[in-house]
C-alpha cells in the first residue's frame, strides 16, 4: 500500500485541468512501484511505501543538480525542465493545496543531513526554504553513531513513536565517504468517517491464493463509492476519512492466482487517474465492505537500486554525481535516502507514518 497524491488533484488531472506536477508524480509513482516489484516479486512480502514523499526527496536534489545528474533524475521523476520559476510555483501550489487540505490530520517533515564542512550556496538554501520549508542541518558524519542516533530519534519523534531504527550503524560502516543522507517522516492520523464494527476472524488468502491464514476482519455495512472496473477486472471502492479530502481507495482483483501480480502492469498514471474519476463520480450505494484489520510494517527496501534501475545512476556516484547547485566548496554525492512505511488500519480509521524527507526549520 502507498501514499498518493490525494484523489482530488488526481481527478482535475484526468479532467482537463492541467496539473503537470501532479501528472508526473503519478507517472513516478507507478515507475517506482513496477521496479520494486519486479525486484521484490518473489519475496513474498507486503510492500508498503510512500511515492509522493521520495518523489518529493529527489526533488530537492534535482533544484541543485547539473549535467547528467539534472538529466537522469528529471527522467526518472518524469519533470522535464523543471528547473525554472514557473515549474517551482507550481510545484509550491500544489504542496500548499495539500497541506491546506489535511492539514487536521496529516503530520509530515523531511530533514536533509549534510557534512557540517559543506559551503552550502545561498541559492539552494534559498529554494529548499521557499519550495520545502526546510533548512539542511549540518552534521559530523566521522561520528557515525551519534549521527544514526540523531535521524532515529528525529523519525521517531515526527511519528509519534511509531517508527524505530530508520537506519543502523552498518548502513554506514562501508561508506568510504559521508556526505548527504535524506531522512522523511509522515504521519498520517486518518479516522474512518463511519467506523467499522463486527471484528471477526476469517481465512485470508495470500500467494498465489492457495494458501490462507486466520486473521481479524472488520466489517461496515453503509453507503459508499463503488466502482467495477472492466480493464482491470477488479472491485474499487472509496473510503472516505472524517475531515480530510482524503479517501482510501481499495483495488481488489476477482480472482487470486499466479498471475495476480497483473494489476502491477496494468496499472499506470492514466489509468489510476480515470479509475479516481469514474469512483468520484459513481453514485454511493449500500455496500457491505469487509477489509483485513492488519499493521503493515515495512521491510526495508533499497532505493539506492530502484533509483539506479530507473536510470538515475550518477546521484549516488561521488565521482559522477554533479550536485553544484547544493554545495559551494567540495564534490557531492547521496550516501542515503532513508525510507521506511508503516500502515495500521483498524475499525477507527488509519493512521500512514512512513520514513522520508524531513521538513524542518
Amino acid at each position: 500500500m502507498s501514499a498518493k497524491v490525494p484523489e482530488k488533484i488526481l481527478a482535475n488531472t484526468f479532467i482537463g485541468k492541467r496539473i503537470t506536477i501532479t501528472q508526473s508524480m503519478n507517472q513516478f509513482a507507478f515507475k517506482l512501484l513496477k521496479v520494486f516489484c519486479s525486484r521484490h516479486q518473489s519475496d513474498s512480502r507486503n510492500m508498503c511505501f510512500s511515492p509522493l514523499e521520495v518523489f518529493n526527496s529527489y526533488v530537492m536534489l534535482l533544484i541543485g543538480s547539473k549535467g547528467i545528474t539534472e538529466t537522469q533524475l528529471e527522467d526518472m521523476l518524469c519533470l522535464k525542465n523543471f528547473n525554472n520559476p514557473k515549474r517551482y510555483k507550481e510545484l509550491m501550489e500544489l504542496r500548499k493545496w495539500i497541506i491546506k487540505s489535511n492539514h487536521e490530520i496529516m503530520v509530515y517533515g523531511t530533514v536533509i543531513y549534510v557534512d557540517r564542512k559543506l559551503q552550502m550556496q545561498p541559492d539552494y538554501l534559498e529554494k529548499v526554504k521557499n519550495m520545502f520549508e526546510i533548512k539542511p542541518k549540518p552534521v559530523d558524519f566521522t561520528k557515525i553513531d551519534e549521527c544514526v542516533n540523531l535521524i532515529n530519534k528525529e523519525a521517531k519523534a515526527m511519528t509519534d513513536g511509531l517508527i524505530e531504527g530508520v537506519i543502523h550503524q552498518k548502513d554506514l560502516q562501508e561508506e568510504k565517504e559521508i556526505k548527504l543522507i535524506i531522512s522523511n517522516a509522515v504521519f498520517f492520523r486518518g479516522y474512518w468517517l463511519f467506523k467499522f464494527g463486527d471484528i471477526h476472524k476469517e481465512p485470508f488468502h495470500y500467494a498465489s491464493g492457495k494458501n490462507s491464514a486466520p486473521i481479524d476482519m472488520m466489517s461496515h455495512l453503509g453507503y459508499h463509492r463503488y466502482y467495477y472496473d472492466d480493464y482491470l477486472r477488479a472491485d474499487t471502492v472509496s473510503v472516505a476519512y472524517a475531515s480530510s479530502d482524503i479517501r482510501m481507495v481499495i483495488i481488489l482483483p476477482k480472482s487470486i492466482n499466479d498471475e495476480a501480480i497483473y494489476l502491477v502492469d496494468l496499472l499506470d498514471a492514466e489509468r489510476l487517474s480515470k479509475l479516481f474519476w469514474q469512483l468520484q463520480h459513481s453514485p454511493k450505494s449500500l455496500t457491505e465492505l469487509t477489509i483485513p484489520r492488519f499493521a503493515l510494517d515495512a521491510h526495508k527496501v533499497s532505493l539506492q537500486k530502484s533509483v539506479q534501475q530507473m536510470g538515475s545512476t550518477s546521484i549516488y556516484d561521488r565521482d559522477q554525481a554533479e550536485l553544484g547547485g547544493i554545495c559551494a566548496n567540495d564534490r557531492l554525492h547521496l550516501t542515503k535516502l532513508v525510507h521506511k512505511a508503516f500502515i495500521l488500519v483498524d475499525e477507527r480509521g488509519s493512521q500512514t507514518p512512513s520514513i522520508k524527507v524531513w521538513y524542518q526549520n
